[in-house]
């Protein structure tokens, strides 16, 4: 229903010609009186107008109709008189957090009067019946609950950072090959790489070398490219630079306990390959020989494949059979 200027001047109680002045401050086309607005157009010009026009006189209730009747007992004690006259009491009215109406007073004498109503010293009640004789809602003044308090709690210091040592770098790119083998451009999802990195070593934790993320222990490797998917939240990949060493097992220090056990030169097949380990059938016939991936020499354990023939160091340990460095010989069987 469309809304005219003269209606709006009507409501308001102003002369046509200031809405329709107004109306032209706010670019509204609405030239005269009679000019007719949409109901959104109409509404957004008379509350433009209202913010500029006095607020209007509070009704006066006659006596015999007010609901409040305060009792002669329950009232504070007269309020002395400043030797310097009376001081000006300024109200700030304005909506509160959530519901209800925030009453914001400057006046010492108030707030003296309404600290000790919230003590308990001055009994203050409200009371307001809907009809004579009616039972009264009853209400009284409560201070505001205090915020709780806020714990302040020690901040934790970082672990150290722990170096990283050519094995731990070994165990990266073994998962990263592992990882990447189904990628076609060689990223590999940051996640993915943690998983196949747990494989690896179930008792990986990035925090062990005083990084709280996996992304930010790799990027420390300095190793590794990564990128994002460009998304919110973000998911990363990583991918092996170019000029990244290769980490050859026959650089790793060799444990004590396999160092005494005596050794001789053996050849055999690879013949069967896991994630970090893998199996020798020796030429010899005997018993399947096992080997770590860390043993490897001159290639990775994902470069190994069942039939490639080998030669390593025969030897056994508290499981079995063992193999030490591992090197493939030959041409890799088609």
């Amino acid at each position: 229903m469309p809304i005219r200027i003269y209606d709006i001047a009507k409501k308001l109680g102003i002369e046509s010609k200031e809405v329709v002045a107004k109306a032209k401050e706010l670019g509204i086309a609405a030239p005269y009186p009679s000019s007719a607005l949409d109901k959104i157009t109409g509404e957004f010009l008379e509350l433009e107008l209202a913010k500029s026009l006095p607020p209007p006189p509070p009704p006066v209730t006659p006596p015999s109709q007010r609901l409040f009747k305060p009792e002669e007992h329950l009232l504070p004690p007269p309020l002395p008189v400043p030797q310097q006259g009376p001081t000006p009491v300024q109200a700030n009215i304005q909506p509160a957090k959530g519901s209800g109406i925030a009453i914001r007073v400057t006046s010492t004498e108030i707030q003296s009067v309404l600290k000790r109503i919230l003590s308990g010293e001055i009994p203050f009640v409200f009371e307001v019946s809907q009809d004579e004789g009616s039972h009264p809602l009853r209400a009284r003044l409560v201070p505001e609950a205090s915020p709780p308090s806020i714990s302040m709690r020690p901040k934790l210091e970082p672990a150290p950072r722990a170096e990283l040592d050519e094995h731990t770098k070994r165990i990266f790119i073994g998962a990263y090959y592992y990882a990447s083998s189904v990628s076609k451009d060689g990223w590999v999802n940051l996640a993915e790489f943690g998983s196949t990195l747990k494989k690896q070593d179930p008792t990986f934790q990035a925090q062990d070398f005083g990084e709280k993320t996996l992304g930010g222990l790799v990027r420390r490797v300095g190793i590794f490219d990564f990128k994002t998917d460009g998304n919110t939240p973000a998911v990363y990949y990583i991918r092996l630079k170019q000029q990244a060493p290769v980490i050859l097992a026959d650089s790793l220090p060799t444990a004590p306990h396999d160092a005494a056990q005596p050794r001789s030169h053996a050849t055999g097949k690879v013949h069967n390959v896991k994630l970090a380990f893998g199996f020798i059938a020796p030429d010899d016939g005997s018993e399947n020989a096992f080997f770590h991936a860390t043993e490897v020499v001159g290639c990775t354990i994902f470069d190994l494949r069942p039939g490639d023939p080998v030669e390593y160091d025969a030897g056994k340990n508290e499981q079995g059979p063992c193999a030490w460095k591992v090197r493939r010989v030959g041409s890799t069987p088609s």
